[in-house]
């Protein structure tokens, strides 16, 4: 069994890369990360603007990504970098595009796909925040009828399954 492991590669201590994976160019994995076969860590970006520069993706520690799974790096006009964050899971055929941002404790389950520049957070308050700044509009996906938190920041849109959120895209 092999994994070709491309030379800009920092893989942190206790890392485990499975046979048959692709680690290119710029892929910053953490520690205890676990990577199966037929992964692709850190592909070129699809997007048509890119032209070789120099970029990152970045793999928080204890993060697992299962078979098949494809993360690209980031693009330069999005601020360089595609980022998972720590303790997640990333099931089987989930595709993460350039300069996505992943919080920390995420999962995506089996064949999710995030397109270019989205956002899952970790932290409701700050990222309705941050959301706004930017001038985007959110959604809150509360599963278990939640209350929100005490905050002057709310989401734009709250949605009770992912079929609410499919309503609202279309």
């Amino acid at each position: 069994a092999f994994a070709t492991i491309y030379e800009d590669v920092e893989i942190g201590e206790g890392s485990w890369i499975g046979p048959n994976t692709v680690i290119m160019n710029g892929a910053r994995i953490g520690k205890n990360v676990q990577v199966f076969p037929g992964a692709v860590i850190s592909g070129d970006p699809q997007d048509m603007k890119y032209e070789g520069e120099i970029t990152t993706a970045e793999i928080g520690d204890n993060t697992i990504i299962r078979e098949s799974a494809t993360l690209h790096r980031g693009t330069v006009e999005g601020g360089g970098k595609t980022v998972i964050g720590s303790n997640c899971l990333l099931m089987a055929y989930v595709h993460v595009a350039h300069d996505c941002q992943v919080g920390n404790h995420v999962i995506l389950a089996n064949s999710a796909s995030l397109a270019g520049h989205v956002h899952v957070g970790d932290h409701a308050i700050h990222d309705i925040f941050g959301a706004r700044a930017a001038g985007i509009r959110s959604v809150w996906v509360n599963r278990q009828q939640q209350p929100w938190p005490e905050s002057e920041f709310r989401a734009d849109y709250e949605v009770s399954d992912l079929h609410g959120l499919l309503e609202l895209l279309i």
